[in-house]
């Protein structure tokens, strides 16, 4: 192929790659967003059963469990004092000792997806001492206090002006002081001073986090450029961010590990603020970490679709129903050929992590103790709702999920992949718009290139086809470049996300962006080379032609394109005036035919 035409393919592709850069940034009625989200959903149904293959992987999913309370649970709780959803004070404070008390060692963090919000009344506007005095009336309010404030041993860090500097360093002081950390929703910091004096005072017993996040991008750090508010100083942590803090906290405090969570130093510089403030004669502050730093940008959830261990075994203990199946035997080349065809089901039975009603743990009906301690030791509980009328999420992989397996997801991508965690594209340009840029660039090249190595092969090296190839010959060279992009498209999609724990990119979009140009560049060819000899083919084959002879006079008829391989049409003979022709302006008479004789 001349260098000419190689250097001229070059120039194409460099103009079309900046035109589709310049019209995603744009991002004109919200196409972009829209072909991003489609492109990860896609991704995410085919590469799901992978997620968690590695031992490495399968950490988050061996610790995290799901205590859910759906209809049905809440019907069988009312016999234990529950008078329907959501619950009463008293009945949370009950709850909540039940999950830090379910086995021996009890769960390295608890967290309640439930907004308690409680009227002015119901607290009493005094201190944290006055509130855990015995002779104080025992109000519901006053009972989920009181039993918020021994799981986390409240009495000995509350106090504590130092253990308020951050989030993290509030973590650390609970673990330090042999508590158990508690992590319950709250609205928007930025309505902190809307919050009811129960909220307050939950305030000096837990930890109070924001709970509504994006369904695509789950943030771990929320930082308030305005400076500290009540109870939040500086910045706030989410519901994930908050128990892999715990769970990283309890390994340095506890366990004594001090490379936990890939060794950060933001965690070791919590524990260290944490003793120094718990320590008898301890300075009244103490500095900040850079937690916001860290985990500036969102987490892309990474969902997966296998299922935990005993899930269907503990499952059919305590129920006397039928019990799904979830086992998810399709491989990555079964899952590819299901979604070309839109053949993935739309959601699965069983969600990734771990989950039992509160219900059925609370009646022990089929559980032994090895089965609590399955459920409770060492582990991450998080606490949600099932019901019909909370707030679901829509997935990938499962179709429509409660809105706590979407914290416990985001928690799994932290305690699986650590520092590795798949990363959202927050900025103007980023390693994922470069990753676009390299793969728009190499298919439209390798396209232009192709169509053009088609006429070189033609013209010099099988002039015998005479610009028309044989049917064996067009299949192979089409199919080549139906594999040649698909395979380039994904190829780069997960150098993508595996080398560099980007989000996927809008591989759909740069995909059928190339296959729109390969037909533009093989409009002539294409119709020849499939249709061979017929008779019809010319006529589309000239209807198809777009060039600038079009634009400006009308084509006569012995007119085709130079590369197209169609031979010109016959010309058609123009019939020469004869010697007895009629003068213009006569008439041509007539001849009579003779009538044939009625005797013969």
């Amino acid at each position: 192929m001349p260098v000419a035409q190689i250097l001229k393919a070059v120039l194409i592709s460099v103009v079309l790659t900046l035109f589709a850069f310049v019209g995603g940034k744009l991002n004109l009625f919200g196409f972009e967003d829209v072909m991003d989200a489609a492109s990860d959903d896609v991704f995410q149904q085919i590469t799901s059963g992978t997620y968690g293959d590695r031992p490495e992987e399968r950490e988050g999913q061996d610790r995290i469990r799901i205590i859910s309370i759906d209809e049905t649970g809440i019907e069988a709780l009312r016999q234990g004092g529950w008078n329907g959803w959501p619950p009463g004070l008293d009945s949370l404070g009950i709850l909540i000792e039940d999950m830090a008390y379910g086995s021996e060692p009890g769960p390295r963090a608890i967290f309640l997806d439930l907004i308690i919000t409680g009227a002015s009344t119901d607290v009493p506007s005094v201190d944290l001492e006055a509130i855990l005095d015995s002779e104080l009336e025992a109000t519901p309010a006053v009972l989920l206090l009181r039993s918020i404030a021994e799981v986390t041993q409240a009495r000995a860090w509350s106090g504590q002006s130092a253990c308020r500097t951050d989030p993290l360093i509030r973590l650390a002081c609970i673990i330090e002081a042999g508590g158990t950390p508690v992590i319950l929703a709250r609205p928007d910091a930025l309505e902190q001073n809307g919050l009811t004096e129960l909220q307050r005072q939950l305030d000096n017993v837990a930890l109070l986090t924001p709970v509504l996040v994006n369904v695509r991008n789950y943030p771990l750090v929320d930082d308030y450029a305005q400076g500290p508010l009540p109870g939040v100083y500086g910045f706030d942590l989410y519901p994930a961010s908050a128990l892999y803090a715990a769970d990283c906290l309890h390994d340095i405090l506890r366990n004594g590990q001090a490379r936990a969570c890939d060794g950060q130093p933001v965690f070791q510089q919590a524990a260290e603020a944490a003793r120094a403030a718990l320590r008898p004669g301890a300075r009244s502050s103490v500095p900040g970490t850079q937690a916001r730093d860290i985990w500036s940008t969102p987490v892309a959830v990474l969902w997966g679709s296998r299922q935990p261990d005993r899930q269907t075994e503990l499952t059919a203990r305590v129920s006397s129903g039928i019990v799904p199946e979830c086992e998810d035997r399709m491989g990555v080349v079964e899952r590819s050929l299901r979604s070309l065809f839109n053949a993935l089901p739309q959601s699965t039975a069983c969600a990734y992590t771990f989950n039992l009603g509160y219900d059925r743990i609370v009646a022990g009906f089929g559980l032994e103790q090895d089965d609590y301690r399955y459920i409770f030791e060492d582990r991450l509980i998080l606490v949600g709702s099932h019901m019909l009328n909370s707030d679901w999420v829509p997935t990938p992989v499962h179709g429509q999920l409660p809105g706590v397996h979407y914290h416990a997801m985001a928690l799994d991508n932290l305690v699986s992949l650590d520092s590795r965690y798949r990363r959202a594209d927050t900025t103007w340009f980023s390693t994922d718009d470069l990753f676009q840029v390299i793969l728009t660039f190499i298919l439209l090249l390798a396209v232009i290139l192709a169509v053009m190595g088609r006429n070189t092969l033609l013209e010099d090296f099988r002039p015998q086809w005479k610009s028309r190839p044989p049917l064996w010959a067009t299949v192979a060279y089409y199919a080549s470049l139906i594999v040649l992009v698909v395979g380039l498209t994904w190829l780069i999609a997960l150098i993508g996300k595996s080398a560099w724990d980007q989000a996927v990119i809008n591989w759909l979009g740069i995909m059928g962006l190339a296959f729109g140009v390969l037909f533009m560049a093989a409009r002539l060819t294409f119709i020849t080379d499939v249709g061979g000899p017929l008779a019809f083919v010319d006529t589309w084959t000239r209807k198809l032609e777009f060039g600038d002879r079009n634009l400006t006079r009308r084509r006569r008829p012995d007119e085709t394109p130079q590369d197209s391989g169609v031979p010109p049409p016959p010309k058609r003979q123009r019939r020469t005036p004869s010697s007895n022709a009629t003068p213009p302006g006569t008439r041509r008479p007539r001849s009579r035919r003779k009538q044939p004789d009625a005797s013969s």
